[in-house]
């Protein structure tokens, strides 16, 4: 049955009470068994678990005719039904369709064609079905009514979300955990080690359903519909949306994470995805196994630096060496010792305390003087209607065309195209820089919470490091840590024999 409603449910168990009551009373014949796939279409035969055993029982010789209702039953694809036709007929076995009153063992040529038609009457009414469903959806959804699927940190009740407290607990730690530095990674051990149980309902988290948690626009309460579609009938694939209509639904429903979080994520996804590692091709993923990873930059040549060891007597010393010393031997940068960088780090943060309030609020009032400024410019909003201003101008011209002014329009529409280019240029760095000093104001948040807490400085934390510096920029003794574009802090290296 390619449904499950209830009017179905009926019918189908009336259908196996019907057969195996036709097959038992049937002189001659002994009952191999219903096998039957409640609720699934049959275009596809990749999850008819009953209908592929049926097939494997049937090629293992464990039956020996297939009686079915009709071909629709069967299958609804042309090709699938004439490729298991084939098999089961070189293995003597026929199929009985009822309805179509067909057996498959019957006049070959013939039956074959009938088969087809029915097959192929078939196919196109699942076709057409399913554009009915894809119109309807579409339909509700301009209709707004918006339809709610099952998310985690999330229930459905009314027909809308509503945030199940103990779920959306872990979801702000997801995100906070990663606006901390964490990767995918980490953060999966993280909650497996508390033994939170995943979206699944199982102890294992995964880097992809975290990845999904992050960048998921429902938990800032907004909704983006039909942003995927299927591949099609057969195979039925999750593709993106690249043809239809998309549609984004605004302030929906109650937020888990405010939106200047989520787009804060997002910013830090971007420069992580930008990063690259230490592989030979350079595209290795983001990764923050250690503080210090991915943090690191030589001033003289731009590289990243890679954690390296060697063993005393004493003890095992960790360093970071810049990639283009270490491997093409042209920069002259030096290893630094791991201990000293922790140590210069503690010594900055010593000072910052030392003047905790001047200090974050003039930062701050610096990166909201600058906020207020942008504001003043022009918006993301005023650019687009430029734009679209521009584009019916340009449509007015070419109406106007005539053999005449050709050149003169040309020239014409070609300096707008250019004027449009740039201003999605400008367009795409109003939002970068936007979202750059949103993070730059996230990272002081996070430096007056920590100020704010008695935390005391005098041994290096990972944790805090990765949240107050974006990176360190390394000039031979020299580092400077870039806690946001506002605020770089240069400090000589403190090494043992300079304490």
């Amino acid at each position: 049955m390619s449904t499950d409603s209830e009017e179905q449910q009926t019918s189908f168990k009336s259908q196996k009470e019907f057969y195996t009551e036709y097959i038992t009373k049937h002189e001659g014949w002994i009952f191999a068994g219903i096998y039957a796939d409640e609720g699934l279409s049959g275009t596809s035969m990749r999850k008819r678990k009953e209908f592929n055993r049926m097939i494997a029982d049937a090629m293992d010789g464990k039956i020996d005719i297939i009686i079915v209702k009709s071909v629709s039953r069967f299958a609804r694809n042309v090709v699938d039904i004439l490729n298991i036709v084939e098999q089961l007929t070189l293995k003597g076995i026929p199929i009985i369709f009822e309805n179509d009153h067909l057996n498959s063992m019957d006049d070959q040529a013939g039956t074959r064609m009938r088969l087809l038609m029915s097959a192929a009457v078939a196919e196109d009414f699942s076709q057409n079905l399913s554009d009915s469903v894809k119109w309807g959806k579409i339909r509700r959804i301009e209709q707004e009514k918006y339809p709610c699927v099952k998310t985690y940190g999330y229930r459905i009740k009314d027909h809308n979300y509503e945030i199940y407290e103990p779920e959306a607990q872990i979801v702000r730690f997801i995100y906070k955990t990663y606006l901390a530095g964490q990767s995918y990674g980490q953060i999966c051990k993280m909650l497996m080690d508390r033994e939170v149980l995943s979206p699944g309902g199982v102890k294992l988290w995964k880097t992809s359903t975290v990845s999904y948690i992050l960048e998921n626009e429902k938990y800032k309460g907004d909704l983006h519909l039909q942003k995927q579609t299927y591949s099609d009938l057969k195979y039925r694939k999750r593709i993106k949306n690249t043809e239809g209509k998309q549609y984004y639904v605004e302030n929906h429903h109650q937020p888990i994470i405010s939106k200047t979080d989520w787009n804060r994520v997002q910013k830090e996804r971007e420069i992580r995805t930008s990063q690259r590692g230490y592989s030979p091709t350079g595209k290795a993923g983001y990764s923050s196994k250690y503080a210090f990873s991915n943090k690191l930059f030589c001033l003289g040549c731009g590289s990243k630096f890679r954690r390296h060891k060697y063993d005393t007597v004493q003890k095992t010393v960790y360093t970071w060496v810049c990639i283009n010393h270490k491997r093409y031997k042209n920069c002259k940068q030096d290893a630094i010792k791991e201990e000293d960088l922790e140590r210069t780090f503690i010594g900055v943060m010593r000072d910052i305390v030392t003047d905790k309030d001047g200090f974050i609020n003039k930062v701050i009032a610096n990166i909201e003087e600058v906020v207020k400024n942008r504001q003043s410019e022009t918006s993301t909003e005023e650019i687009d209607a430029k734009i679209i201003s521009i584009q019916n101008e340009m449509i007015g011209l070419v109406r106007d065309m005539t053999v005449a002014n050709t050149a003169e329009i040309s020239a014409k529409t070609q300096e707008m195209l250019g004027e449009i280019e740039r201003l999605k240029h400008v367009k795409e760095t109003t939002i970068a820089e936007g979202l750059a000093l949103e993070r730059d104001l996230s990272r002081m948040d996070n430096l007056r919470e920590m100020l704010n807490s008695d935390e005391l400085f005098d041994k290096f934390n990972a944790d805090i490091f990765r949240r107050v510096v974006d990176k360190v920029l390394i000039d031979g003794k020299t580092a400077t840590f870039v806690l946001c574009d506002a605020v770089r802090i240069t400090r000589p290296i403190i090494g043992v024999e300079n304490e």
